[in-house]
């Protein structure tokens, strides 16, 4: 007689504590990397005040960053593309991690719209990545497969301030060229705007009996932080400069200004989120009415104070007042 053994997925669901988006990042990483053969497992966390950049995007083109920081927000770079959004804790961000030969979009698509149907709220696939209901986004998608894994991971609005995401997702007014991956900009809603009194926690629930249902396995919860893994080496990754500035792809920025004594110009090379050249062009300039300021370029990060920083130290003003113009200037740019 013919036996064939059966072999049930191994299911496990791992919810965070913790709000820091860098923290999460790491946990995530972690998490990916111990997924072994026949395990799925369903991340669930929570951010707060932050906005999340795709892998190969340029953080000048997608948002606000001096508004963002001046707010005590912090901003992330993923380990997977796509665009960039804003989380609050009135957003719920998911992952199914599974080995590579588990991975089935469908399948974990259906857990999120099952788990939706079940609250009364019929929702819709848009594409790749984007799930809506009548043509207003409420989670982006995203998708991360290293060698031999898979990471299916994104976003739940349910209660976002969206005044916030709205301020701080808005493309720079300033002239920017390069190749960073542009998002595409959507129309968003909250879940709660479709079913009144709508919580993280009950939205949360209804996705790991979701889980459960299509997947089946003992999946069991366990909550982290932090403390639980040796994951002090990822968390400094992902908060540092070089990861969530230094990865920007190689762009050009222009900075233009007509002041009452005339017009004045500033081109700005950057690499690797570096200043790596500066042409200045005006005809209130000592000397010629173009100059590239001869300053140690390539070592500091692109910062609005890097910039007041180097135009206090040039000599190519006729008079300090002049001077005086295009730092006050300066200031007012968001950059």
């Amino acid at each position: 007689m013919l036996c064939i053994l059966f072999n049930p997925l191994q299911t496990q669901i791992v919810r965070s504590v913790s709000v820091n988006p860098w923290i999460n990042q790491a946990i995530e990483e972690y998490l990916l990397r111990q997924i072994s053969e026949g395990q799925v497992l369903l991340f669930l966390w929570q951010n707060k005040n932050s906005v999340l950049m795709g892998r190969n995007q340029n953080p000048w083109k997608e948002c606000r960053i001096s508004l963002l920081e001046e707010e005590n927000g912090k901003l992330a770079r993923r380990i997977s593309g796509g665009g960039t959004v804003y989380q609050d804790e009135g957003n719920l961000n998911f992952a199914f991690m599974t080995p590579k030969k588990l991975y089935n979009l469908k399948r974990q698509f259906d857990v999120i719209l099952q788990a939706l149907k079940d609250l009364s709220i019929e929702a819709q696939r848009s594409g790749q990545s984007d799930l809506t209901i009548d043509g207003f986004k409420f989670s982006g998608n995203a998708f991360y497969l290293p060698r031999g894994l898979a990471c299916h991971h994104g976003t739940l609005l349910i209660d976002t301030d969206l005044n916030r995401l709205t301020r701080y997702l808005q493309p720079s007014t300033e002239t920017i060229k390069g190749k960073g991956i542009q998002s595409r900009r959507s129309n968003v809603m909250n879940l709660n705007q479709i079913r009144k009194g709508l919580t993280v926690e009950t939205m949360m629930e209804g996705l790991k009996g979701s889980f459960v249902r299509i997947y089946g396995g003992t999946a069991q919860e366990v909550q982290v932080d932090e403390n639980n893994y040796g994951i002090s080496d990822l968390m400094e990754k992902f908060s540092s400069w070089d990861w969530r500035y230094g990865l920007t792809p190689t762009f050009e920025m222009v900075l233009h200004h007509d002041f009452p004594w005339g017009a004045f110009r500033i081109d700005l090379h950057i690499v690797k989120g570096r200043i790596d050249m500066i042409t200045i062009e005006s005809d209130e300039l000592k000397g010629p009415s173009i100059q590239e300021l001869n300053l140690p370029m390539g070592k500091d990060p692109f910062t609005k104070e890097t910039l007041i920083q180097y135009f206090r130290g040039v000599d190519c003003f006729p008079e300090n007042s002049v001077r005086d113009d295009v730092l006050k200037w300066i200031m007012t740019r968001d950059i």
